[in-house]
């Protein structure tokens, strides 16, 4: 049974007693949509949760500076000179302080920045364009000390994006919610609460990756090939402009708490009694429906989470 729009609405009404004439004075149903789109968001913490996949390719890039990862370099004095090789194209480095970097080709200067930061290393990149030189080097200068790893140099980009230059290092950091924010409505709420990783095919122990804060991943940078991220979606929201005729995108057993909720906030100034018993009804489903297993088979794309 697909729950619409118009039967959240009709429901939200027989809550409050209401006649059809003072549901429509008292602008009732467009205050609804935004307390529906909470209850969604709040009925995610529930066995009601959705479930999405990432999928992407490792394919580590050969770095042509001879520097073991995350191996510190301490500037104080004199200038720290790396050798690039040939027909460098892009380069990346991590520096914790105030420094002075340039990037010099045979005949002079390519690239000269200035970095700064407060004693916690950050990442830079770029694109060396328009050299034929085959001896680069980047050098890093200055009058303040500083340090420096994990200074890498790219003989091949894989595109004109600046973030499509790789991390050098022991890890590679991805950033899921956002690589999942994209256009297709796809929102990323938070990690899968078990078996998050898949590494061609495979789950990975957690003791395989890291999962650096709430979204933020962080995989062993010499691991090649697919991995597949397993989390929790951000629900479909509804639009503001929706129509009595829409379907809401919740399976039905879960759909029926949204008007509960809903009446809860919406009644709370003119009828608190009739709020407070919407309120204690939905906490009371909510709590029994976590414990129970879900299952009906048109409403199996909500839960695709294949362990």
């Amino acid at each position: 049974m697909n729950i619409t729009w118009k039967n959240i609405l009709d429901q939200i009404q027989r809550l409050g007693h209401l006649s059809d004439e003072e549901f429509e004075q008292n602008d009732y149903a467009g205050k609804c949509v935004a307390f529906a789109n909470n209850a969604l968001l709040d009925l995610a913490s529930t066995n009601g949760r959705e479930y999405g996949t990432l999928s992407f390719v490792q394919t580590p890039c050969e770095n042509m500076i001879d520097i073991k990862e995350d191996e510190i370099y301490r500037h104080e004095n004199e200038d720290i000179v790396f050798d690039c090789g040939e027909r460098a194209k892009a380069f990346y480095f991590e520096c914790d302080g105030e420094a002075e970097v340039f990037i010099d080709g045979e005949s002079g200067n390519i690239i000269s920045l200035s970095v700064s930061s407060d004693r916690a290393f950050k990442s830079y990149r770029g694109f060396i364009k328009n050299t034929s030189d085959k001896n680069v080097k980047i050098r890093f200068s200055g009058p303040y000390a500083y340090n420096v790893r994990n200074v890498a140099a790219y003989d091949s980009i894989r595109s004109d994006v600046l973030s499509d230059i790789p991390q050098f290092g022991k890890y590679t950091v991805y950033d899921i919610e956002k690589m999942t924010n994209g256009g297709n409505g796809t929102r990323f709420l938070a990690f899968s609460d078990a078996n998050i990783v898949k590494h061609n095919g495979a789950f990975l122990s957690q003791s395989e990756y890291a999962l650096i804060d709430n979204h933020t991943l962080a995989l062993p940078r010499k691991a090649e090939g697919e991995f597949t991220v397993y989390y929790i979606r951000y629900p479909a929201q509804l639009p503001e402009d929706i129509t009595p005729s829409e379907t809401i995108d919740i399976h039905p057993q879960f759909a029926t708490l949204i008007p509960l909720f809903v009446a809860s906030f919406l009644y709370a100034d003119e009828t608190p009694s009739v709020a407070s018993d919407c309120y204690n009804k939905y906490i009371s489903m909510k709590t029994q429906l976590f414990s129970e297993q879900v299952s009906e088979p048109q409403w199996s794309y909500a839960y695709r989470y294949e362990r």
